[in-house]
């Protein structure tokens, strides 16, 4: 039995949504997985059953620094395992407004009026 665990990244940002999947190969019991964290808001289900494809959660960092996020797995009522992520979270970077102005002023740099699309006749099946 293998799992994967893509978890959140080494560094996010306050309020920018990340997503971690869980997955579990081979699995032969009934899973359930849990995710909490204070520093975190777990955005829809924060408890979900684990099957043969990956679960996803929704965790929206809350608080700049050093955070965590806890996820348990569960067997009916005994759990049965237990991971603590650790993530940096920042703050996000401030828009220099007058800068995005002098993009907008600018003139936009001509498009040529030919696509390159392939069409579809010189597609290739696998």
């Amino acid at each position: 039995m293998g799992t994967k665990i893509n978890m959140m990244p080494e560094q996010c940002k306050v309020n920018q949504p990340v997503i971690m999947s869980i997955q579990i190969f081979g699995i032969t019991a009934d899973l359930t997985v849990a995710v909490s964290s204070s520093a975190f808001e777990v955005v829809g289900e924060r408890w979900q059953r684990l099957g043969a494809q990956a679960i996803k959660f929704e965790l929206v960092p809350r608080d700049q620094g050093s955070q965590i996020a806890e996820v348990e797995f569960f067997s009916g009522t005994s759990r049965v395992g237990y991971i603590i992520i650790e993530t940096e979270v920042e703050e996000p970077q401030a828009i220099d407004l007058p800068l995005w102005q002098e993009l907008a002023d600018e003139e936009a740099p001509e498009v040529p009026a030919q696509s390159a699309a392939v069409p579809r006749s010189a597609w290739r099946e696998p």
